[in-house]
């Protein structure tokens, strides 16, 4: 039913998505006012002269899974841990190949305001008694009121070279809109490719996913005004995710290119910690603030082979631990090519 002639085809786009095919093709411009809503195992390409014309507040490729009941922990769980125990009777919530949301009231790394939280996997249940995949980053305490629950991930979703305008761009400058491309809770989520620009949001932001790849993607002309809402990001990391790579993308004029942080907004607000986020061979050029940065809540995040051309503030930013910095190229910028922040610990340049 889509017929890229100027009128909606938001229903007959989310039709396609609902039908269960593999992979859906988009080869005309198509005018959207909702977002297309993406289930596991499937494939969004865009070809040659494929394009939404948005218009809308909300965001337009948006795929998300969902979080189960949270159970109390029965016991305190140290950073390094292999399992985790709760209160008597809900062993039997959790199952072998479930990925576990761990969260608790405690401060997230020297966040203010934001809480720890990460995503495991289960090996084994034993009675009340779950034991992970690998070990736990950080420590959770039943004093700080830790809790535990059954994260049902979204997976495989592809979008390849996405491309997509927002017209409130240029209709309605002081109006927020949504993430280009949002998802919550998926695991092997790929961008490829493409063209996301002139909007008043970011372009891309995985919260609480895991195993996420953005490459060759540009993202430009999103715009910057924090103080009535509009963060043009590039990309962010947020909630809890973990695994990312972002590889050999342009961003331009944006907030932050690249940018890590807990979201306020979304399912799990204000909680998770991004671990294993590598930025390599990427170029910002004339980003209004930091042009790659982290925020406090940030664990690991590597940024090496990059390129910054001019910039409002600072070429490379960081607030957050254990943040590697290598061999990037840095010229032009208002302030620091470098900056370390009084919350960073463990940084390596």
């Amino acid at each position: 039913g889509a017929k890229a002639d100027g009128t909606n085809d938001s229903t007959y786009m989310n039709n396609a998505a609902a039908s269960g095919v593999a992979r859906i093709v988009i080869s005309s411009t198509h005018y959207l006012t909702s977002a297309i809503v993406v289930p596991s195992n499937t494939t969004l390409e865009f070809l040659s002269g494929g394009a939404i014309d948005y218009e809308g507040t909300n965001s337009v490729i948006f795929s998300s899974g969902s979080l189960g009941t949270l159970y109390a922990l029965a016991s305190d769980v140290a950073r390094g841990a292999t399992s985790f125990t709760v209160t008597a009777g809900n062993g039997v919530n959790f199952a072998a190949g479930d990925t576990v949301w761990m969260q608790s009231e405690e401060q997230a790394l020297s966040h203010v305001g934001h809480k720890k939280a990460e995503l495991v996997t289960v090996r084994s249940v034993a009675s009340d008694t779950i034991t992970i995949n690998g070990s736990f980053a950080d420590s959770y305490t039943v004093a700080t009121t830790a809790q535990a629950g059954v994260a049902t991930m979204k997976e495989n979703i592809q979008i390849i070279n996405p491309v997509i305008t927002n017209r409130l761009w240029a209709s309605e400058p002081t109006t927020a809109t949504g993430t280009f491309i949002l998802a919550y809770f998926v695991r092997n989520l790929s961008v490829t490719g493409g063209v996301l620009a002139e909007n008043n949001a970011a372009g891309f932001v995985p919260l609480n996913c895991v195993d996420v790849k953005m490459h060759g993607v540009t993202a430009r002309d999103l715009r910057d005004n924090v103080g009535i809402g509009i963060y043009g990001y590039g990309t962010e990391a947020a909630g809890a995710t973990q695994s990312m790579q972002i590889t050999g993308c342009t961003f331009e004029k944006c907030r932050h290119g690249v940018t890590t942080g807990t979201g306020i907004a979304g399912p799990t607000p204000n909680y998770g910690v991004q671990r294993g986020i590598t930025i390599s061979g990427c170029t910002a050029i004339d980003c209004t603030a930091a042009s790659f940065d982290t925020h406090e809540d940030s664990d690991g995040v590597t940024f090496t082979g990059n390129s910054v051309i001019r910039g409002g503030i600072v070429g490379i930013a960081t607030r957050s631990y254990r943040t590697t910095i290598t061999g990037n190229t840095i010229f032009g910028v208002a302030g620091n090519g470098i900056y370390c922040d009084g919350s960073s610990l463990d940084t390596n340049i």
